[in-house]
């Protein structure tokens, strides 16, 4: 057969026809430079670490059912704060731009830890962009979470 048979034949690998199709609806984004891969799962469509004086915090975007109250309030459980209401969501929920959209976003400082939580409608799916960990290197991240929250392209 001809000398370049073979993968170089097949330009644009990474996103032809080869790919899954579940990447075709997946955001594109920019992470910061120190931040790791992190560990992935059935729900995640990206993950990465963050490390700084021996803490770790994990940050994730993933896509799942279910309305934003009821997210938000199993995230509260799982940095110890007590359930929001309806109303404590109208006040406590930020807006973040995400893809030119506006996009739920909610701080959640429990007594040890953090989860910073952004809720986004797009591609017919909702997204979850959520960095979780201690509280110090939570607020060091913040910054760095809400510009890779922003570089989001759907």
């Amino acid at each position: 057969g001809p000398p370049f048979a073979g993968p170089m034949m097949r330009p644009g690998l990474a996103n032809g026809p080869l790919a899954s199709d579940r990447s075709s609806d997946e955001p594109k984004f920019t992470a910061p430079g120190h931040w790791k891969p992190g560990e992935l799962n059935s729900f995640r469509v990206a993950a990465f670490v963050a490390e700084q004086d021996g803490e770790t915090a994990e940050i994730t975007i993933s896509s799942a059912g279910g309305n934003p109250l009821d997210n938000i309030n199993r995230w509260r459980g799982q940095v110890d704060l007590e359930p929001w209401t309806i109303d404590d969501l109208k006040t406590g929920l930020k807006l973040l731009t995400v893809d030119g959209e506006a996009a739920g976003y909610v701080q959640l400082v429990g007594p040890a830890n953090t989860i910073l939580g952004v809720i986004h409608r797009a591609a017919g799916r909702t997204w979850f962009i959520k960095l979780t960990g201690p509280n110090k290197i939570a607020a060091t991240e913040q910054t760095h979470f809400e510009d890779f929250v922003k570089s989001l392209k759907f």
